[in-house]
C-alpha cells in the first residue's frame, strides 16, 4: 500500500516538474484569467499538522516503538456539468490523498502537494476542502490505539499555517478537542 502511494506521489512529482505552481490565494485570480483562455493553472498548497499527544499516549508510543500516521484528503466542489460517476461518496471531486508517517509526535509538513490539473478543471472554485485524520501506525498492534481530533474545513484557512490536533489513548479519561485548531 505504501509503495502504491509512493508511486502515485512520484508520478505526480515527475508530471508536474514543468508546470507553474502558485499559492492558493493567487489561484482564484489566475483561474479566472486561465478559464477565459480555456486553460487552467494549479496550485501547490502548504500546511503543517502538529500532533500533540497526551503523556500516556507518548509513553505507550515510545515503549511500543509505534509510529503516527497523519492521513486524509483534499476535495473540491464539482461544477454543475460534472457527472455523478466522477464524484466521491460525499458528492465532491477527490483531488489528492495525503499520508505521512513519523516515529514521534510533532510537526508533519505537507509541502509541494500538486493537485491534478485535469481534476481541478472539474471543480467550481478554488476553496478546496481538507480532511485530516490521525492514527497509530499499527506496527506493534493490529489496532489503532490513538483517539485524535480531526481537521475538516477550508484549504484556504490552513494555507501556510499549522493545524494543532490533540491525541490521547482510546479510553483515556482526559479532555481532547474534537477538532484541530489553526495557528
Amino acid at each position: 500500500m505504501k509503495l502504491f502511494f509512493l508511486f502515485i506521489a512520484m508520478t505526480c512529482l515527475i508530471a508536474s516538474c514543468n508546470k507553474q505552481h502558485i499559492s492558493i490565494h493567487e489561484y482564484s485570480r489566475v483561474n479566472e484569467s486561465a478559464q477565459k483562455q480555456n486553460t487552467i493553472q494549479y496550485f501547490s498548497p502548504r500546511f503543517n499538522v502538529n500532533v500533540v499527544l497526551s503523556e500516556k499516549a507518548k509513553l505507550l508510543l515510545d515503549q511500543s516503538h509505534e509510529s503516527i500516521i497523519v492521513f486524509g484528503g483534499i476535495s473540491g466542489k464539482p461544477k454543475p456539468e460534472v457527472k455523478e460517476a466522477n464524484l466521491d461518496e460525499t458528492g465532491r471531486i477527490y483531488l489528492y490523498n495525503l499520508e505521512s508517517e513519523m516515529r514521534q509526535s510533532g510537526i508533519f509538513k505537507f509541502n509541494d502537494i500538486h493537485l491534478p490539473e485535469k481534476k481541478l478543471k472539474k471543480t467550481e472554485s478554488s476553496d478546496y476542502h481538507l480532511l485530516i485524520n490521525i492514527a497509530s501506525g499499527r506496527k506493534s498492534s493490529q489496532s489503532n490505539f490513538l483517539d485524535c481530533g480531526v481537521y475538516r474545513g477550508s484549504m484556504k484557512a490552513v494555507q501556510d499555517h499549522t493545524i494543532d490536533i490533540q491525541c490521547r489513548l482510546i479510553g483515556e479519561d482526559i479532555h481532547r478537542p474534537i477538532y484541530g485548531t489553526i495557528r
